[in-house]
């Protein structure tokens, strides 16, 4: 797996730092097992989800974490500090926006290996 992007969580859970060290992986024929969380937005079931892109804004996937606030805005006000700061830029607006209280609750079920 070769991450994009310096606020790629799930890379740097990893400790792939950049390309040279994901391709020394890749080379080396690493494999990891990873537990994947899927969430669906606004959904009971899977059924009636479009595939693909079309369904991005009903069902997520995730590696690490799974973010449920405003992804434009926390970009968008980590932009002026990633030069100071890099990744960790998306942690310090995150808090932030938790203080500020710019987020909604959530309700959501939790299902593991079919038990909810």
């Amino acid at each position: 797996m070769i991450g994009n992007g310096s606020g790629n969580v799930t890379m740097i859970s990893l400790g792939i730092t950049d390309v040279d060290v994901a391709l020394d992986y890749i080379v080396a024929a690493t494999c990891i097992k990873a537990d994947i969380y899927k969430c669906l937005m606004d959904k009971e079931e899977d059924e009636g989800i479009p595939q693909g892109l079309e369904g991005h804004d009903q069902r997520r996937y995730s590696l690490i974490i799974t973010f449920l606030g405003d992804v434009t805005k926390l970009f968008d006000l980590a932009i002026p500090l990633k030069p100071e700061h890099g990744h960790k830029a998306y942690e310090l607006v995150f808090v932030e926006m938790l203080m500020a209280g710019d987020f909604q609750p959530y309700k959501f079920d939790v299902e593991i290996d079919g038990k909810t």
